[in-house]
C-alpha cells in the first residue's frame, strides 16, 4: 500500500483503517486485515472495483527492490528449447538504474546497466510481453529479462500469515527461477549461425 507517498509493508502498519494506506492503483484507502485465519494484506472497502491494485504494488515494490539493489541473477540460456543450457544462470553486479524510460518505441519497467551494457527488464504481473514487444526488442537489439512476479509472489505466502519482504527480495534478485529471456542477443548470434 501506499503511505506518505512511499509503499509500505502491511507488517508495517497498523490494523484496520487506522492504517491510512492507500491503494497504488486507484489510490483509494485501504483496509490493513491482519487476522489469525488469512494472510496479513490490505483490502479495499466493499464497493470499490479496482482490480489493478496489486498489480501495481507489486510492480513498485520490484522496482524499489531492483532500484536500491547491486547484483542480479540471470536466467540461463537455451536454443531451441534445448534441455542442455548454452548459458548458465549468472549473477550480475549493476551500476546504474533508470526507471520507465523510453528506449526507441518501448518503455521498459527498468534498464539496468552492467559493465557499458544495457538489460531491459519488464516486470510482470498479469500482463505479459506479446509478440510485438518481443519483436520491437529483437529490433533494439538489447538483452531484455521478463520476471513473473505473480508467480514469485503465489510461491512465498504458501503457507506464510503475512507478507515476507526479505524473501521476494532474494528470490527477485538471485533466483533465475521466475526470469526468463524476451530477447538475448548472444543468443540471437548462436542460433543465426547454427541455423547457416
Amino acid at each position: 500500500a501506499i503511505k506518505n507517498n512511499e509503499l509500505v509493508d502491511i507488517n508495517d502498519v497498523p490494523s484496520g483503517l487506522a492504517c491510512g494506506c492507500t491503494c497504488p492503483g486507484c489510490s483509494e484507502p485501504l483496509i490493513a486485515k491482519k487476522g489469525d485465519k488469512m494472510i496479513h494484506h490490505f483490502a479495499h472497502k466493499p464497493e470499490s472495483d479496482c482490480s489493478h491494485g496489486l498489480e501495481t504494488a507489486l510492480h513498485l515494490k520490484a522496482k524499489n527492490i531492483l532500484k536500491n539493489a547491486s547484483q542480479f541473477m540471470l536466467p540461463e540460456v537455451r536454443i531451441n528449447n534445448s534441455v542442455t543450457p548454452v548459458f548458465k544462470a549468472q549473477k550480475i553486479t549493476y551500476e546504474k538504474v533508470i526507471l520507465e524510460q523510453k528506449m526507441g518505441n518501448i518503455i521498459p519497467d527498468l534498464l539496468i546497466k552492467s559493465r557499458n551494457k544495457w538489460l531491459f527488464i519488464e516486470i510482470a504481473v498479469s500482463h505479459f510481453s506479446g509478440k510485438e514487444k518481443i519483436k520491437k526488442l529483437r529490433q533494439l537489439d538489447h538483452a531484455a529479462i521478463e520476471i513473473d512476479a505473480a508467480a514469485l509472489l503465489k510461491n512465498i505466502q504458501k503457507g506464510q500469515q503475512f507478507f515476507q519482504s526479505h524473501r521476494f527480495a532474494n528470490l527477485l534478485l538471485l533466483s533465475p527461477r521466475y526470469k526468463k529471456w524476451l530477447f538475448n542477443p548472444r543468443q540471437k548470434r548462436l542460433e543465426d549461425e547454427l541455423y547457416k
